[in-house]
């Protein structure tokens, strides 16, 4: 079986997903990955005969992309997954399909945000102890 990536930009990603529907391939799965700092990656895979295509592009965490179920009326489920685990915006996925609303469980695959006074600690040298060297006082 032969996989072929391929990246693309946020304006032209219907027009790429509505020709691999064209070209009669089938929707086999959508992937969220969260790549932090409110970035993420969505990944279409398509099948056709022997050959798998994983359609790429980077989002911002507050875009909101456009439901393919008018073209995968099966994608309804793939699209309420980014929506529950990831906080990804699908124009027309049902919230809480996957997560008991109530739980307090929010978006369970998301990166927790980096407080930037955590990142400025990371990045400086390590405070010397007040405490003397070389034993007891």
């Amino acid at each position: 079986m032969q996989a072929i990536e391929l990246k693309t930009t946020l304006p032209d990603l219907d027009s790429k997903i509505y020709k691999m529907f064209q070209l009669g391939a089938r929707l086999i799965a959508i992937t969220g990955n969260d790549l932090g700092n409110g970035k993420f990656e969505l990944i279409y895979h398509f099948s056709k005969a022997a050959e798998i295509t994983n359609l790429k592009v980077e989002i911002d965490e507050d875009t909101r992309v456009e439901s393919v179920t008018g073209l995968f009326p099966y994608a309804e489920l793939m699209e309420s997954e980014l929506l529950d685990y990831f906080g990804i915006k699908v124009n027309g996925a049902r919230p809480n399909v996957f997560l008991e609303p109530g739980s307090g469980i929010c978006t369970p695959l998301r990166k927790p945000k980096k407080i930037e006074a955590e990142k400025k600690d990371a990045n400086s040298p390590a405070k010397e102890s007040a405490q003397p060297k070389g034993g007891a006082v």
